[in-house]
């Protein structure tokens, strides 16, 4: 819990992955609500990849004594209450779901917390629960894609740096920093969640498949 006496502090951030803003985001972020009295502030980074964007972020948020970090990609669009009813979940880690996720990950919901048996959604019958509807509430899952995702900031102390890096896996397979970084919030006792009741939107892909494997595009 963070110390009501005081204002929320609050560090938006958006890393960019071109010069042009989607028409979405830009209408979300200003309708979006934030909790009384927060301070908040905007950052963003432009000509650098997630990874390294995503690590300035959370640095700039530890040494600037921010309660919480919320990031969201320029490619996204959420409901004008989202980041309130994130923030009132209090967990460590917590985000939407995008119903326009590019295929074949309608939702980066790893709900089987074993890291070499990564469940997609597209597997094991959970894309025909989302598409039915058949899910919510919140669900403890293994790594978020960051359409919007609000971190407490307290929860880097007890990541070692750098908190978002890419990594090879088996059949040198390399994943995404969201994904790695799940596989270090896990080892560290962080607590990833996500709100089945909390659609997101999500223009454009970040990743594609190649030969049945991950490719990161950053």
């Amino acid at each position: 819990m963070t110390d009501q006496s005081k204002p929320l502090k609050i560090l938006f951030c958006t890393p960019h992955y071109s010069t042009l803003c989607h028409i979405m985001y830009a209408r979300s972020l200003r309708e979006t609500e934030f909790p009384a009295g927060a301070q908040v502030t905007f950052v963003e980074c432009l000509g650098s990849t997630t990874p390294v964007a995503m690590n300035a972020f959370a640095k700039l948020a530890l040494e600037g004594n921010f309660d919480y970090m919320i990031q969201t990609a320029d490619d996204s669009g959420w409901g004008k209450d989202s980041v309130l009813k994130l923030l009132a979940h209090d967990k460590d880690v917590v985000s939407g779901w995008s119903s326009s996720r590019f295929s074949p990950f309608m939702v980066k919901a790893f709900t089987n917390i074993k890291r070499d048996m990564v469940q997609m959604s597209s597997k094991n019958g959970l894309l025909d629960q989302i598409m039915k509807g058949e899910k919510h509430g919140l669900e403890r899952v293994y790594a978020l894609a960051g359409e919007l995702a609000a971190y407490k900031v307290d929860i880097f102390r007890r990541i070692k740096f750098p908190w978002f890096n890419g990594i090879v896996r088996g059949g040198n397979e390399t994943t995404t920093d969201d994904f790695n970084f799940g596989c270090r919030a896990y080892d560290a006792g962080v607590e990833i969640w996500l709100d089945w009741d909390l659609p997101l939107k999500h223009g454009a892909a970040g990743m594609i498949t190649e030969n049945g494997k991950l490719r990161s595009l950053g």
